[in-house]
């Protein structure tokens, strides 16, 4: 699907009216160049449906041609003459300018950030699955052979160690999340490719045979975790929420806080969830201490 822009090619020359001595020339520029951007935003979403990218498309004209009615209402000196030039109204119509710019760019990003997760999400999980280990498979085949290749004396400029410890924290980090299948895979291919060799890639004794152990440790403690109910600390103009189930510490404001206080929270390791509307970090025993003995040691619970 392809578009343009062209509708708007006398709006976008009148844009350039106050402020370009070849308002023609530089309307016609910017036609192309946001048909284009338009265009390459159609080929982000390619795989959206044909509604979804006619919402897009209009929300696109929509936000540019307020854009460009904006630009219009501006002016430059050098243009008009300095003579009785209104610079407090030129300076609130360059704000206002702006300020569309800014609309048009923020409905991209987010825009396209949307659809995108739209099609991710309403892709089947097995296909989804098979990506992802298709993806770490030949991540850890790409190590074991560089590893393979050192030991043989094919090609020894790389350390040995690193590449080991490449295929340990990949397959670590997901026992860690409890990723039982795919630390299961991973343990057979390695498994298979030491027998292969004269040399294994990763030793019999090493952690790394463990990890399926700690994978289904964690799973285990997920659910465990997802069946007990959320802890509320009230304070006055805000709660802290212990929720186990997403293994999350929430502050959630009645009021949006002063400028301090957010600063304040982010300095603690809390990050913005505009989806929970809150104020949030993963569950840890350091998360804990850091939010109830650093952040809120001096502040009261609500009677």
């Amino acid at each position: 699907m392809t578009t343009d822009l062209k509708q708007y090619e006398q709006q976008a020359k009148n844009a350039f009216n106050w402020t370009s001595f070849d308002p023609e020339k530089r309307g016609k520029r910017m036609i192309e160049e946001y048909t284009e951007e338009l265009n390459n935003d159609l080929e982000k979403i390619k795989a959206a449906t044909d509604e979804q990218k006619q919402r897009y498309i209009e929300g696109f004209k929509s936000k540019f041609s307020n854009w460009i009615s904006a630009k219009s209402r501006c002016a430059s000196s050098m243009i008009t003459g300095s003579a009785n030039f209104p610079v407090e109204k030129n300076r609130r119509a360059n704000e206002m300018e702006m300020r569309r710019d800014e609309e048009l760019e923020e409905f991209r990003s987010k825009a396209v950030k949307s659809i995108l997760k739209g099609i991710e999400n309403s892709r089947p999980q097995s296909e989804k699955d098979a990506e992802e280990w298709e993806r770490l498979e030949n991540g850890l085949l790409s190590s074991a052979a560089t590893v393979v290749n050192y030991d043989l004396g094919i090609d020894q400029r790389y350390t040995r160690a690193l590449f080991v410890n490449s295929i340990v924290k990949r397959v670590e980090t997901l026992a860690n999340n409890g990723r039982v299948d795919l630390v299961e895979r991973s343990l057979n291919l390695i498994t298979k490719l030491n027998e292969q060799n004269k040399k294994p890639i990763i030793s019999e004794k090493h952690k790394f045979w463990g990890f399926l152990d700690l994978a289904k440790q964690k799973t285990a403690r997920a659910e465990e975790l997802s069946n007990t109910e959320d802890k509320i600390y009230n304070y006055e103009g805000f709660n802290v929420v212990i929720c186990y189930k997403d293994e999350r510490i929430r502050i959630i404001h009645d009021e949006k806080p002063e400028r301090s206080v957010i600063d304040n929270i982010k300095k603690h390791g809390f990050n913005w969830s505009p989806f929970n509307k809150a104020w949030q970090r993963k569950l840890t025993s350091n998360a804990m201490y850091v939010t109830f003995k650093l952040l809120l040691k001096d502040t009261p619970l609500k009677s």
